[in-house]
């Protein structure tokens, strides 16, 4: 939650910077990163180089993969 504030306060900055195609390419780094911190907050396992301290195993309930689409997010059984 606390990497999804600060992704968001820094997205908000560059936003009022308003600097072309380059505002523009990052606008896209921003919603990744924010995409990929959600997803990880979701995952509750530690998977490869996702490591989770609060859940340090890898789960074999969590074989699936995280679809995200336009602030909708759900779990691909």
């Amino acid at each position: 939650d606390e990497a999804l504030k600060l992704l968001h306060a820094k997205e908000e900055k560059a936003q009022s910077a308003n600097i072309g195609q380059a505002g523009y390419e990052l606008q896209n780094l921003y919603d990744l990163a924010q995409i990929i911190a959600q997803a990880a907050l979701i995952r509750t396992e530690s998977r490869g180089g996702h490591f989770r301290s609060d859940f340090p195993a890898p789960d074999p309930g969590w074989r699936k993969h995280i679809l995200i689409q336009q602030s909708k997010f759900e779990v691909a059984e």
